[in-house]
């Protein structure tokens, strides 16, 4: 189970940076996902190709099975603090056109660097927006930077996190396992990357 969200996941995900580079890589996501990797990452900044390589894979399995999480990103790169909540929509709106699917399960922002980007007013209005649409289930965050500790810290502190994608390295972050164990009581998921 990821934390509270009750999306049960694979414990191996299928994250999608360089998926194209795959000389199958319909074929070889399609391989993961009949083998039971559920848990799918993608970001449109990663790779123009990968969300087109998700839809094709995804097309005609069921969709409840399958846990989708994407970025507060465009093919720039990321949704930067300050953006508009209608450029954050419209984010999330695009990956969901682009991965031909209605809603995504965990929307994150992405390499979150610092705590005035996770607590950007407009990404949490429009997180809420398009959770009230049916595009968004759960709100999330990604961070693998110098301040992964203190981002981290705040997103448990808020209650506005449900799911926090991590760097998994105790020797950069000396107090990882006690954010780790911060989170699991308070229900939020962890996917440790990298």
């Amino acid at each position: 189970d990821l934390g509270n969200t009750g999306l049960r996941v694979s414990d191996i995900s299928a994250g999608t940076t360089r998926l194209h580079q795959n000389a199958d890589p319909v074929g070889f996501l399609n391989a993961m996902l009949d083998r039971g990797v559920n848990y799918l990452d993608a970001s449109p900044d990663y790779a123009p190709q990968s969300e087109e390589i998700i839809k094709a894979a995804i097309k005609g399995r069921d969709r409840s099975k399958l846990v989708i999480a994407t970025k507060f990103c465009t093919q720039a790169g990321h949704v930067r603090q300050g953006s508009s909540v209608e450029h954050y929509v419209e984010a999330i709106e695009s990956a969901l056109d682009l991965m031909g699917t209605d809603y995504i399960d965990v929307a994150h922002i992405h390499s979150c660097d610092s705590v005035e980007r996770l607590m950007d007013d407009n990404v949490h209005e429009a997180f809420d927006r398009l959770k009230e649409q049916g595009k968004a289930r759960f709100l999330g965050v990604s961070t693998h930077t110098p301040n992964l500790e203190e981002v981290a810290n705040t997103a448990i502190d808020s209650g506005r996190f449900n799911v926090m994608m991590l760097a998994y390295h105790h020797g950069a972050w000396p107090t990882q396992q006690d954010i780790v164990s911060r989170a699991a009581e308070r229900g939020i998921g962890i996917v440790a990357m990298k």
